[in-house]
């Protein structure tokens, strides 16, 4: 007789598309991006509570609340490389450099990030930090970077 073939058996999962053995690999990965990042003293993982208030149909008001995380890279100090805050990726642009313009920075001196610390955090723009860290930037704010980010990229372009 011959045996059944079980799934079980069968080293291709169809869910993720990759064989198992190589499972086992992106496992590895994905534990030592945590260990390399819990190492990082300037990486942070913040929790914010999200509210919306829904009318139901028969006209009552609830509010609802999600808890979202987000990741956030900080920066060193004077001298060392900017890095942006969501990727954590160094560029070439120097802190306290005039390049800094190029970025929209944010100084976390409140302690909001949860650290001890003051974080400075640079992104590409008012836009790309109030969709990644769930906030609001008043308009004012967002025309002054504007002005200076357009000053800074002529700069550069002249360079």
């Amino acid at each position: 007789m011959y045996k059944l073939k079980m799934y079980e058996d069968d080293r291709y999962n169809p869910a993720y598309n990759v064989d198992v053995n190589e499972l086992d690999e992106l496992d590895k990965e994905k534990t030592a991006n945590k260990l390399e990042r819990s190492a990082d003293l300037n990486f942070v993982r913040c929790k914010k509570e999200l509210k919306k208030e829904i009318t139901k149909k028969n006209g009552e008001t609830v509010t609802v609340s999600k808890w979202v995380n987000y990741d956030l890279y900080g920066s060193l100090g004077f001298g060392h490389k900017i890095r942006h805050a969501i990727t954590g990726f160094k560029t070439e642009h120097l802190v306290g450099s005039s390049d800094e313009d190029l970025y929209f920075v944010v100084s976390d001196a409140r302690g909001l990030t949860g650290t001890q610390t003051q974080l400075t955090l640079y992104f590409d723009s008012p836009e790309q930090y109030e969709r990644h860290c769930y906030v609001t930037v008043p308009n004012v704010v967002k025309e002054s970077w504007g002005e200076r980010n357009r000053e800074a990229l002529k700069a550069l372009n002249d360079e």
